[in-house]
């Protein structure tokens, strides 16, 4: 993931090191079956997602990557982890990690949509500075909550109440 470089390039060391280690795991179970998934999430003494299970099965591939990374990787970043876990819904107490992983990961160049929404402008956003990560981290869930409106999906409550906590923090 290229972008989650280019988002924190003035980060302190730690910090990025953070972010890069989320970006490499948060997608490690992406291609697993969704059957491999749960084993992997109760293996690890966890119940999944019950949301996801009955609307959305592979958003499970992010529990289980995060259950993977703390169980077989050894991660014990509580922001990494929670990166990993949530970012496919956001999270409402999402710090620095978090916000960083959810804006690269859907700002990837190889989207389809990368160009048609000029997604290199919320990286160059997100790379200024805490408060204008955290604007454009809003931006990407504007667009996501968008889209599965006008598709007509259901949300995750994960997602929605990351919506409501960021502008309530007076987010944007």
């Amino acid at each position: 993931m290229q972008t989650i470089g280019q988002v924190t390039a003035g980060w302190a060391g730690a910090a990025t090191g953070a972010a890069l280690r989320a970006a490499w795991l948060h997608d490690a179970w992406r291609c697993a079956p969704v059957e491999e998934t749960v084993a992997e999430i109760r293996a690890a003494g966890e119940v999944p997602d019950p949301w996801a299970l009955r609307h959305a099965p592979a958003l499970l591939h992010a529990q289980a990557a995060a259950a993977w990374a703390e169980s077989a990787v050894g991660e014990s970043d509580p922001d990494v982890l929670s990166a990993v876990r949530h970012h496919p819904t956001a999270h409402p107490t999402w710090g620095d990690v978090g916000l960083a992983l959810y804006v690269a990961d859907f700002c990837e160049p190889s989207r389809s949509f990368a160009v048609s929404l000029r997604t290199e402008r919320l990286v160059a956003r997100a790379a200024i500075g805490p408060a204008p990560l955290a604007g454009a981290a809003l931006e990407v869930l504007r667009l996501r909550l968008e889209r599965a409106i006008r598709d007509g999906r259901t949300i995750h409550p994960h997602t929605v109440s990351a919506w409501n906590a960021w502008l309530s923090a007076g987010v944007g």
